[in-house]
């Protein structure tokens, strides 16, 4: 819990609870968290307040003899925020496939059915999200190189609905190493969004990192995004 004593009154509490069972075969993961209205997020932060937050997963990790697959993980996993008077905020259930390679790569292959419910409108460059309840579906697929060699990249490709119209997403991303004390990473992302009666946009995201060790006592980092 948190306690302003100061300039707010009011306190409030967050808690979280979580339990999570693996063996070579089988996955369950469970949590709940809990954040009150006022709970003020002092020391970390929280997307969101008043909600409660319920996720559960289950999956398995089958081996085999297959050629270049060292692992496979069928799961499916759930998402679910409540206000705490009970009203759905958001939902997402998940149902993927994931394949882990013998040269260190993976792949991902997933579908998510969402439901948002929208309070207050917002805009997405030029075209506005108009408040309501909203149910969708996304596909989703990414690949990433093994993080072993001194260039390792990822591509992630997803479409589907959003928001009452439809959303095509593309992303890549790379990460180089010189040496064992810098790491470079840069990334792009170019989504198209269509909502019903208003034109198409784009919105693209651009970033790069830099991460430099010098000890085992200093680093330093530089972030920039556009």
């Amino acid at each position: 819990s948190t306690d302003d004593s100061g300039a707010r009154p009011e306190s409030g509490t967050a808690g979280r609870v979580s339990v999570a069972w693996r063996d070579p075969f089988w996955e369950f993961v469970g949590m709940v968290r809990h954040f009150d209205d006022s709970f003020n997020p002092r020391t970390g932060f929280i997307r969101r307040r008043g909600v409660r937050h319920v996720y559960g997963s289950a999956g398995i990790h089958p081996r085999g003899d297959w050629p270049l697959v060292q692992e496979v993980n069928p799961y499916v996993e759930w998402h679910n925020f409540q206000t705490l008077g009970g009203d759905l905020e958001t939902r997402e259930v998940t149902a993927g496939l994931d394949f882990d390679f013998n040269d260190g790569a993976m792949a991902r292959v997933s579908v998510t059915d969402l439901f948002e419910r929208v309070d207050d409108p917002f805009d997405v460059r030029e075209v506005t999200v108009q408040p309501g309840s909203y149910d969708f579906r996304e596909v989703s697929a990414n690949y990433t190189s093994s993080g072993a060699r001194p260039v390792s990249g990822r591509v992630t490709v997803s479409g589907g609905g959003y928001f009452g119209g439809d959303r095509f997403s593309v992303s890549g991303s790379m990460l180089g190493r010189l040496g064992y004390r810098v790491l470079m990473t840069g990334s792009a992302q170019h989504n198209r969004i269509e909502l019903p009666g208003q034109a198409p946009t784009t919105a693209d995201v651009f970033s790069a990192k830099v991460d430099a060790f010098f000890s085992t006592r200093l680093l330093t980092s530089a972030f920039v995004q556009y």
